[in-house]
């Protein structure tokens, strides 16, 4: 009987290491990316203010530095490498959309210019 109870208690360990080990693969997660860059006019060639980037996939925007710098943090990455896109806009200037491949735990410098309309 003794032998049945440490049997028992033997595979229930068993069990719950497997069950526990199963759960923590499911919550695979990757390290944050960052984009970061500078914005000019096309023409000037002078850093732009104003401007507000986001990208559409993550619920995250930001509106660039007078100095026409701008920086996303911590961006949650789902997988190892995402594909992402990155939006410009400002009022008086065209629109821009950027394709973006982000890495995980690297940053991504993407600078471009803006024209005005």
């Amino acid at each position: 009987m003794k032998k049945n109870i440490l049997f028992l208690i033997a595979v229930i360990l068993i069990i719950i290491s497997v069950l526990s080990g199963c759960e923590n693969m499911s919550q695979t997660t990757y390290e944050d990316s960052n984009v970061k860059g500078f914005i000019v006019d096309s023409l000037t060639r002078n850093p732009l203010d104003s401007v507000t980037l986001n990208i559409p996939d993550i619920p995250l925007s930001v509106t660039d530095y007078p100095s026409g710098y701008y920086q996303f943090l911590n961006i949650h990455m789902p997988r190892p490498t995402w594909g992402v896109s990155l939006v410009a806009t400002r009022n008086g200037y065209a629109s821009r959309t950027f394709s973006v491949l982000l890495m995980k735990a690297d940053t991504a410098f993407v600078n471009f210019s803006m024209l005005h309309n």
